[in-house]
């Protein structure tokens, strides 16, 4: 599976967007620093990927065991 990589908080807030989040292009920078999603840094930009973001934010849409008791 191909992941697109996404350099620069607004492709990563556009992304995100794409998925229904919310999300303004200083948020992304909030996000990295509070290590919430898996975006990095190269240099100056931030950097992320399609399928790692996509991952993380399906896990977090599935309900837990302990909420399900």
């Amino acid at each position: 599976m191909s992941s697109k990589f996404l350099v620069g908080a607004a492709a990563i807030a556009e992304h995100l967007r794409s998925k229904g989040m919310d999300v303004k292009d200083p948020d992304v920078y909030y996000l990295h620093q509070s290590q919430k999603l898996p975006i990095g840094k190269l240099g100056k930009n931030l950097i992320s990927s399609e399928e790692q973001l996509d991952r993380v934010l399906k896990r977090a849409a599935q309900p837990s065991a302990e909420n399900s008791a």
